[in-house]
């Protein structure tokens, strides 16, 4: 048979330029412009559910944003989950790396270092802790 469309979700306000499925298939993740990452899993009578991801979110005991940084429009570039689906890592336009608990949406992680945009993402084969990223 042809492929057919069983569902479209319209949580998000902006396009979504990365998606996902998590290697046990039960769950997905979707980055998209407007900042955000959701995380959806189906639920019973064949309704999605999703976890919010706001990639404007800070650390506990983080320092407080400069003015400049205040009027950045984050966006999601790429989306990535760990090897065991615990968490999903999530690319962002100011080049940062963010770490999500997959289960609670916690924001565990803030990864620095690169200079540009990263739009790969890779996922160690057998290591949860490792991921690979790349940009341009």
């Amino acid at each position: 048979g042809s492929p057919e469309k069983i569902s479209e979700l319209h949580e998000h306000t902006d396009k979504v330029d990365s998606i996902q499925f998590c290697h046990s298939g039960e769950r997905f993740v979707s980055g998209s412009r407007d900042g955000t990452a959701r995380i959806w899993k189906l639920h019973l009578r064949q309704r999605w559910r999703c976890i919010l991801l706001n990639m404007s979110a800070t650390l506990p005991g983080a320092e407080l944003v400069s003015e400049e940084e205040s009027y950045f429009k984050p966006k999601v570039t790429m989306v990535a989950w760990d090897r065991h689906d615990n968490t999903v890592v999530t690319a962002v336009n100011n080049h940062l790396l963010k770490v999500w608990n997959s289960y609670t949406g916690q924001l565990l992680h803030i990864l620095k270092g690169h200079e540009a945009e990263v739009f790969v993402l890779e996922p160690h084969p057998f290591d949860a802790r490792i991921i690979l990223s790349a940009g341009h």
